[in-house]
């Protein structure tokens, strides 16, 4: 995993001042492609995670992923992180 990927999810835990579930982590090709993920995917670099929060709805922890994570996309019911250079959301809800 990223280094970085972890600092900000710490970053993003103490703002929040709960825990973080990883939905999903780093995935090998194999996998990334069973489950349907983007070709190149982030997670098969170990620079993302999809993530929710007991009692935080996707909205707020998007918006308070956004101001730590340059990467984030919203899915109904987790969040997308990521430690891509360039900014970059999208609401896929």
């Amino acid at each position: 995993m990223d280094g970085e990927l972890l600092q900000k999810l710490q970053q993003l835990r103490d703002a929040l001042e709960r825990p973080i579930t990883i939905t999903s982590g780093f995935r090998c090709n194999h996998h990334n492609a069973h489950v349907g993920g983007a070709r190149n995917s982030w997670h098969t670099f170990g620079r993302a995670c999809d993530i929710k929060v007991q009692g935080v709805d996707v909205e707020a922890l998007a918006s308070l992923a956004k101001e730590v994570f340059n990467g984030v996309i919203v899915y109904d019911s987790w969040v997308h992180v990521d430690t891509r250079e360039e900014v970059y959301y999208e609401d896929k809800r």
